[in-house]
């Protein structure tokens, strides 16, 4: 299988799981270390997040990096700006991850595995202490699950179903919090 090289590289998150490196994540990572050092409205986190993809885009050869090197990259550059306070409280803010679900659905033999798959992948989400996990294709994964192509009275119970599991699965661990985004497309 050939790999195709990404912008921008995974980092590897809590337990080595790659999550993907996005400039949103730069730029809210960015935004929080801003509000740490003061700066209340600085207009500059989305340009200092291009700055960094485009480092990663020219001068970095890997596909993965570390919580702790990505901070100090951000950390360089910053210094490089003359924010030497931003640079002294940079850190990596939890990132915010997805699902999508009418891929799940394809692989599995039975409505239960999907179910019990999509347990797993938000309990590994949980574990890997990511921000939020948005449900994407919640509609299409509802006609799906019900075998038609149409959307039907019969589809939105099942939309209902997969929401309320999702949220059941949430609440099991209740020494974290998570925010989880439900999107229909």
């Amino acid at each position: 299988m050939i790999g195709f090289p990404h912008e921008l590289p995974a980092v590897l998150w809590h337990g080595g799981k790659p999550v993907p490196l996005t400039v949103e994540w730069l730029t809210e990572t960015i935004d929080s270390i801003a509000q740490r050092s003061g700066e209340k409205n600085w207009q500059w986190s989305n340009d200092v997040a291009r700055a960094t993809r485009l480092y990663f885009k020219t001068d970095y050869d890997y596909a993965t990096i570390t919580p702790s090197e990505l901070v100090d990259v951000v950390r360089q550059i910053l210094e490089a700006l003359g924010r030497k306070e931003m640079a002294q409280n940079a850190h990596l803010s939890p990132p915010r991850t997805h699902i999508y679900l009418p891929e799940m659905v394809s692989r599995a033999e039975m409505e239960m595995s999907f179910y019990q798959e999509l347990r797993e992948r938000l309990h590994e989400m949980m574990d890997a202490q990511v921000r939020s996990v948005r449900l994407n294709g919640m509609r299409r994964c509802s006609k799906m699950l019900e075998g038609t192509r149409r959307w039907k009275r019969s589809c939105e119970n099942i939309y209902e179903q997969i929401e309320l599991y999702a949220i059941a699965c949430v609440r099991e661990r209740t020494d974290q919090e998570i925010e989880l985004i439900i999107s229909p497309e």
